[in-house]
């Protein structure tokens, strides 16, 4: 790959920023950290988006099973879902942030601190 270190001496992170490293660190450092954690942290990051996605988007039972049908197949989730990378992080961040723009697009009311808020945690 590719990728450079941030321009800035003192931070430490890649170019990807903090966010990933700070939760994950955290969560491990507060129910320890196995073999297995990062996986099931992964799990758990997709599982909670998909279930606000849901709350946010108010679907029906149908659409409900169809967007697990989805998340089931669907090739980035599969591929990544088993790894220790922070990929799934970012498509549970993707899902609801999807919901929320579709929201702000449709002319629903959403506040412009939880857009700009998401905009600033995942355009750092």
């Amino acid at each position: 790959m590719n990728e450079e270190l941030a321009p800035l001496a003192f931070f430490k992170f890649s170019s990807a920023g903090p966010l990933f490293p700070v939760v994950f660190g955290s969560l491990g450092h507060l129910i320890g950290w196995g073999w297995l954690t990062g996986i099931g942290l992964n799990m758990l990051m997709l599982a909670a988006a998909t279930l606000v996605f849901i709350y946010l988007a108010q679907l029906d039972k149908t659409q409900i099973l169809l967007t697990g049908l989805i998340l089931l197949v669907i090739g980035p989730v599969l591929m990544y879902i088993p790894t220790n990378s922070q990929e799934p992080f970012h498509q549970a961040g993707g899902l609801v942030f999807g919901r929320v723009i579709l929201s702000a697009v449709a002319g629903e009311d959403v506040s412009p601190f939880v857009v700009g808020g998401f905009g600033v945690l995942t355009f750092h």
